[in-house]
C-alpha cells in the first residue's frame, strides 16, 4: 500500500481521523501557540462554519414559511376530508329517510 492510499485511508475514515487526531494534538497545539499563522488559518476556519446572526434569522424564516406552508396544506387535507365526509353522511341520511319513507 503507497504512502497516499494510507493516508486517503486515514483521512477517509472517521475512526482512524479521530486516533490520528488525538496523537497529534499535543505537537499540534504547540505549534499553532507559537504560530500567528496557523493561530489565523485556525481561526478562518472555524469561523467558516460558525453559524452567523444572519444565517440563523434566515433558517428561522425558512422554517417558518415551510410550517405555515404545511400549515395550509393540512387545512385543505382536512377540509376536504370533512367535506367528503358530509357528503357521504348526507347520503346515508337520505337513504335512511326513503327506507324510512318506504316503511310507511
Amino acid at each position: 500500500m503507497s504512502v497516499e492510499a494510507v493516508i486517503e485511508t486515514l483521512l477517509s475514515t472517521p475512526e482512524y481521523l479521530k486516533k490520528l487526531a488525538k496523537a497529534l494534538a499535543p505537537e499540534v497545539t504547540l505549534e499553532i501557540a507559537t504560530s500567528p499563522e496557523l493561530r489565523e488559518a485556525v481561526v478562518k476556519r472555524i469561523a467558516e462554519h460558525a453559524a452567523t446572526k444572519k444565517d440563523i434569522e434566515e433558517l428561522r424564516k425558512e422554517i417558518r414559511e415551510a410550517e405555515e406552508r404545511t400549515r395550509r396544506e393540512l387545512k385543505t387535507y382536512i377540509d376536504l376530508r370533512v367535506k367528503h365526509l358530509e357528503e357521504r353522511i348526507n347520503a346515508v341520511e337520505k337513504r335512511i329517510d326513503d327506507l324510512y319513507g318506504m316503511l310507511k
